[in-house]
């Protein structure tokens, strides 16, 4: 008998301590299951997170809760037990989504040599994500596949002193160039260069130091041999007039673009042929436009109620020719707010921008480099007259619209950009699409666009929002995207989509 009681004195120890821990009318809650030999806590205040364990535990809801705050990728087991335990009970702000996973992510991890599984490859299939990566993860019939390794400096030797990196012969490019070489067909010239792995291969062409054309690609072979291997490109730019000219030549990791740089140079070269300056656009009629707001005119909201604009800032960008295509399924026109050289330069959107116009969207003006018109390193002539000078090349006209990054504006910034004709364009929503929290879950995106809607009437107001078209959870991207079940939702309020320029009244379409 005594022996009995021994036995049974921890169970009833452990039974009290839970007695003494639990509040009658809350009850005891356990916050992990009993595995793999680890004892989890037995009771907890429903509003605490303190937990009382009977001894150390491995793995909880709180470590999967602190490895997530620390930024550690969440795995699926993470997410499996965060459900199974209820983990939410005193996480409520989560540990974001399984479907975080994205088509960047993706590629990201094949980029960097990563073996693709079966389970890669059935959601690029299901994502499309092909429609911004075209070069694809290779082939799925393997069962995962990964990148072969690097081979041996060729026996011949290198002329590179960094052979895996790469290098080019500087004296392969052009010492002068013709200021209207540029347009048409464009400049084709050859590079040669050398590297002992597969490369991409970049050029641009740069005036004062600023971009001025499309970025030209081509793929680079590994070498054989000592010798270099020579590649051709073609770059286009607008005719050009006096200035400091350069190549800007860089060699990544084949489909690394401008984050994978394993070597670069700039390689100095002049102008020759003398040309005509491209024509400044067309000064603004009066009154700033054919028609809307007066020129330096600031817009927040729609002047027809129940109107909602979309608008898209930052691009062009990879994401923006899915979410035309989601736009195209609604019959919706949105407004594109461009940058000349931000995510990419311009020049190599040409065709995107052009079948934009061609589908109803309005294109309007973002600054050439995203900088804040509020700083004096922000030099307005190259923001605003460089961008009017692009468009106008690869559409045919001007836009009439303008929208300050950051929305950053002092009285000198908006004493330019009227002088120059152009309204500018605020807005009344900001989606907060660009918050780290709201790209992890686009969800909160849905909430604020829900609750502004919520709180009005379309009988009596419109909207201008915030959107980016350069985050995939915002473009359609990602499993997750809150877009579809945003548009839904502001179409079941009783708005109407429209541009820019029809929330401005303006039947020009919002160009000069």
């Amino acid at each position: 008998m005594k022996a009995l009681l021994l036995a049974l004195l921890p169970i009833l120890s452990l039974a009290a301590r839970a007695a003494a821990v639990c509040d009658a009318s809350v009850g005891c809650v356990d916050r992990s299951p009993l595995a793999d030999g680890v004892v989890a806590p037995i009771a907890t205040d429903r509003n605490s997170k303190r937990s009382f364990a009977l001894r150390k535990r491995q793995r909880s809801c709180d470590t999967i809760h602190q490895a997530y705050l620390a930024g550690t990728t969440m795995t699926s087991q993470d997410f499996a037990d965060w459900s199974t335990w209820k983990c939410s009970t005193w996480f409520p702000g989560g540990i974001g989504s399984a479907s975080t996973r994205t088509c960047d992510s993706i590629y990201r991890a094949y980029t960097s040599g990563t073996a693709m599984t079966s389970q890669d490859y059935a959601d690029w299939a299901s994502w499309k994500c092909s429609t911004w990566y075209p070069s694809g993860i290779g082939s799925g019939g393997g069962g995962g596949t990964t990148p072969p390794p690097p081979p041996p400096p060729p026996s011949g030797g290198s002329p590179c002193t960094n052979p895996s990196g790469g290098c080019i012969d500087t004296a392969s490019l052009p010492t002068s160039v013709s200021a209207t070489a540029g347009q048409g067909a464009g400049l084709r010239i050859t590079v040669r260069a050398w590297a002992n792995t597969p490369k991409d291969l970049f050029v641009e062409f740069r005036k004062n130091g600023a971009i001025v054309s499309n970025y030209a690609f081509a793929s680079l072979p590994a070498a054989t041999s000592s010798s270099w291997s020579s590649v051709s490109v073609t770059l286009t730019f607008p005719a050009q007039t006096s200035g400091t000219f350069q190549f800007f030549v860089w060699l990544t990791a084949p489909g690394a673009s401008w984050g994978g740089q394993t070597f670069n140079t700039l390689v100095s070269t002049s102008l020759s042929g003398g040309s005509t300056p491209p024509p400044p656009p067309p000064p603004p009629p009066s009154g700033g436009g054919r028609g809307g707001s007066p020129a330096g005119t600031v817009i927040t909201s729609c002047k027809t109620p129940g109107t909602y604009a979309l608008t898209f800032d930052d691009g062009p960008h990879i994401y923006t020719a899915g979410l035309k295509s989601i736009l195209a399924s609604y019959g919706i026109k949105a407004t594109f707010f461009l940058n000349g050289n931000n995510w990419g330069s311009i020049y190599n959107y040409g065709d995107l921008i052009r079948d934009s116009v061609a589908q109803g969207h309005q294109i309007a003006m973002h600054g050439w480099s995203h900088c804040d018109f509020t700083q004096a390193s922000c030099v307005y002539g190259t923001e605003v007259d460089q961008l009017m000078g692009a468009i106008q090349g690869i559409i045919g006209k001007t836009p009439s619209y303008f929208r300050f990054p950051y929305g950053s504006y002092n009285s000198a910034a908006q004493s330019y950009v009227a002088g120059k004709g152009l309204r500018i364009v605020q807005w009344n929503l900001d989606t907060g699409d660009w918050q780290e929290a709201n790209k992890a879950n686009p969800q909160i995106t849905l909430n604020t666009i829900q609750s502004a809607l919520n709180a009005v009437s379309s009988s009596y107001s419109s909207f201008i929002a915030l959107e980016h078209d350069v985050w995939p959870t915002t473009a359609g991207a990602t499993s997750n995207s809150w877009i579809w079940a945003g548009i839904s939702f502001i179409q079941s309020k009783g708005y109407r989509f429209v541009t820019v320029a029809e929330c401005d009244g303006d039947p020009s379409g919002g160009y000069f």
